[in-house]
């Protein structure tokens, strides 16, 4: 197996022999028929990856982390994924739910809702009946259901 090189800026460590060492602390529990799974662990785990990262990367699967990294005793870490579209339609539409009748402008709602400016703004386009303007940069936050019924 090559060994992988692992930069600086991508561990905790600083530096390689430090890892190294912690590297060889962890591999010696593993029989050496095992030590892929268990490198691939190891190397996502400090490169601070979620499961899913790390899985893919490596081509190992959930059920192969999941035992190595019980064994190792690393603690899940907790990686907020959002991928697609609706999730992040359904993030923003939950976030103005939320805080109708408050005032904001698009960076406060990209940051609310965690995610990004552009983004925000195509849902604003699609989606003007959530707002309504209150100055350059600010909108107010309505109730679209609530509007059409008062008018």
């Amino acid at each position: 197996m090559s060994e992988e090189i692992v930069n600086e800026e991508e561990t905790s460590f600083t530096s390689t022999a430090e890892f190294d060492k912690v590297y060889q602390q962890l591999i010696s529990k593993i029989p050496v028929s095992d030590h892929r799974v268990a490198s691939c662990v190891i190397y996502g785990h400090y490169r601070d990856w979620g499961v899913q990262k790390t899985c893919k990367y490596y081509g190992i699967s959930i059920e192969e982390y999941n035992y190595y990294s019980e064994i190792f005793n690393f603690k899940q870490r907790m990686v907020k994924e959002m991928t697609g579209r609706k999730s992040k339609q359904d993030n923003i539409v939950n976030f103005l739910k939320v805080n109708v009748g408050k005032v904001v402008t698009p960076v406060q709602v990209a940051t609310g809702t965690e995610v990004s400016l552009p983004t925000f703004y195509n849902f604003y386009n699609a989606n003007r009946s959530y707002f309504k303007k209150v100055k350059r940069g600010h909108f107010e936050i309505v109730n679209p259901e609530m509007e059409r019924a008062n008018s």
